[in-house]
């Protein structure tokens, strides 16, 4: 599959009618392809594609429970904390 950013289609749209206990979830994105393709190894009763599609793209059914919304988790750290994990990170690139 290619990725279709340089086309344009690079959204992501998630579905839902009353009644249903799944998001449909239509995705042009690597990312978001990336993802629901490892939930659907990981849980192939649960998670189903319904269509892949020629340009890319993919239509999933993901059981409703699968589907969080919610605030980003905001850190503070003091300076020394970052310099801290800026360290770990420089020494984890190194390996």
């Amino acid at each position: 599959m290619s990725n279709l950013s340089h086309l344009g289609y690079n959204e992501t749209v998630l579905e839902h009618d009353a009644g249903n206990d799944w998001f449909g979830v239509s995705t042009g994105e690597t990312k978001w392809r990336n993802r629901l393709a490892k939930l659907a190894e990981q849980y192939p009763d649960e998670v189903k594609c319904i269509v892949k599609n020629d340009d890319g793209s993919v239509y999933y059914h993901v059981p409703e429970s699968f589907v969080t919304v919610r605030k980003p988790k905001q850190m503070n750290l003091t300076e020394e904390e970052k310099a801290i994990r800026a360290e770990r990170l420089r020494a984890g690139r190194k390996t």
